[in-house]
């Protein structure tokens, strides 16, 4: 039978255990607390990883989902209006340009969520004319709010002569044509694929993801053009001073449709 040391000295080691226990936690829970906080540059590092490698939306997405990160899509897919005027479709769909538009929304990524636009041109031929082309992303001031700054992919810049990035989302320039000449193979048996994307983190404000919706316009030029930019109740607003060599395809998708991963047809206006 154990003496009363002996239960002292007992009661001691478990004591002493359970307190290397609990530190043992404690350790356990700061190094989750640590990988939570290496979770919050998955962001960062993941859209610069999509910029240096030139990946597609979708290499993106399987990247973040890959380290415990969430990404939902909706995507949409538009024929561009020939060279000859606005609005003015070529009749056999072979010879047709297209752009795929896909709204993204990222969670599990940090701190903060993330709404990202991308876009993919499909071309029968070379024919990207030098202006640059205007991306626009907005939302409701009781859907989001801005908690960071936005994130220009390839061939994708800040607007630096004029206010483009707001509480409420942000308007940004495409260079398409330099895309072009950095990437040229000509083959008249092979459709030209080229495209990038751009996007901003967020905080998500107290409505449901039924009623916050993500808007966006993309303004494709074909001549130089001048606009200025203005802010609307769903974020920022493009105003093109000329409209007439310009084809713009402008919508948006409630959060919970795009969790859905939707398919969309854009319209264009």
């Amino acid at each position: 039978m154990p003496g009363k040391s002996d239960i002292e000295n007992d009661s001691s080691r478990r004591s002493f255990l359970k307190s290397v226990g609990v530190s043992l936690l404690s350790v356990g829970a700061f190094a989750g607390s640590a990988q939570g906080a290496a979770t919050d540059s998955l962001l960062d590092r993941s859209l610069a990883l999509r910029k240096e490698n030139k990946w597609t939306v979708e290499d993106w997405a399987e990247y973040i989902r890959s380290h415990g990160g969430n990404v939902y899509t909706a995507s949409g897919r538009l024929p561009l209006p020939s060279q000859d005027g606005p609005g003015d479709i070529q009749p056999q769909e072979i010879d047709r340009a297209w752009i795929t538009i896909t709204l993204s929304y990222a969670e599990n990524i940090g701190s903060d969520d993330y709404i990202d636009i991308s876009w993919v041109f499909e071309y029968p031929s070379v024919h990207a004319e030098p202006p640059l082309d205007q991306i626009r992303i907005g939302w409701s001031d009781d859907g989001y709010v801005r908690s960071g700054d936005p994130w220009y992919g390839s061939y994708v810049s800040e607007i630096t002569d004029q206010e483009s990035v707001f509480a409420t989302g942000f308007v940004a320039e495409y260079d398409n044509k330099a895309q072009e000449d950095a990437n040229y193979e000509p083959d008249p048996y092979e459709n030209t694929v080229y495209g990038s994307g751009c996007g901003i983190p967020v905080n998500v404000k107290g409505s449901s993801p039924s009623l916050r919706r993500v808007e966006f316009a993309y303004h494709h030029t074909w001549s130089s053009t001048s606009y200025s930019i203005g802010i609307g109740p769903n974020g920022p607003v493009i105003y093109p001073n000329s409209t007439t060599e310009r084809w713009v395809a402008e919508d948006g998708a409630f959060e919970d449709e795009i969790r859905d991963d939707k398919e969309f047809t854009w319209d264009s206006a």
